[in-house]
């Protein structure tokens, strides 16, 4: 076997976590977390000032954030690297598991009611934080 083919085999594994996923997992986790303010992650060195929740585009108290631009394209590598072309590669159980996932990622920042639900209760965030890493678990692992 080549290099250049055990190269692309560790980038893109059949099955198993491959290089790809293995980057994208603890961004994904520092992203969600960030979202639900269980801890704040930040930097504070100038010049720069940076957070996870840092508003790119905030309009009628909703707010796109770098921590929902971060999960929302993790979510989009993660569906196309790992191979997954159509809903039918999943069952019932994992598609609900997609679909909570994109659909609370997309409600806590467009719809103020659910952030402040999510920022103000811990247990509704790190409910939140589990349901992002089963939706990520079924797409990197499927």
């Amino acid at each position: 076997m080549s290099v250049a083919t055990r190269a692309t085999n560790a980038l893109n594994r059949e099955n198993g976590i491959d290089a790809i996923d293995s980057v994208l997992a603890p961004l994904f986790v520092l992203a969600t977390i960030s979202m639900t303010e269980l801890f704040v992650l930040e930097t504070g060195t100038f010049p720069f000032d940076w957070a996870f929740t840092d508003a790119i585009y905030a309009a009628h108290g909703s707010e796109i954030t770098w921590a929902f631009v971060i999960t929302m394209m993790t979510i989009l590598v993660a569906w196309l690297s790992n191979g997954i072309t159509s809903w039918d590669d999943l069952n019932d159980l994992e598609s609900m598991v997609v679909v909570m996932m994109v659909a609370f990622n997309i409600l806590i920042s467009l719809v103020p009611a659910v952030n402040e639900t999510v920022t103000q209760f811990w247990w509704v965030g790190v409910f939140m934080v589990i349901v992002n890493a089963a939706g990520f678990w079924v797409l990197a692992y499927k």
